[in-house]
């Protein structure tokens, strides 16, 4: 997307980057691909009605697919919300 419409720049500051990276290393150091990190973390929110996936390969849908097997574990969730209290806003 960011090469069919140059509109992205929120998610290229230095902010921005450090909470990329922070995230993917935390995906790292758990050993889950970083997408599934995300739509799992999605599909763990209460206040969610829906966990909307998409894919341009069958790679990619069968990453988004087997997130939702994800065991979502309290180490996790305590990750993810220390990252968070960081950089609460990273892309403003």
């Amino acid at each position: 997307r960011k090469e069919l419409f140059d509109r992205l720049q929120r998610y290229e500051s230095p902010q921005a980057l450090r909470a990329i990276e922070s995230y993917l290393n935390l995906s790292d150091q758990h050993g889950i691909d970083p997408a599934k990190l995300a739509i799992k973390f999605c599909d763990t929110r209460p206040f969610m009605g829906s966990t909307i996936i998409g894919a341009t390969s069958l790679k990619q849908l069968e990453i988004c697919i087997d997130a939702f097997d994800l065991n979502w574990t309290e180490d996790l969730e305590t990750a993810v919300n220390a990252l968070h209290l960081e950089q609460p806003s990273p892309c403003p």
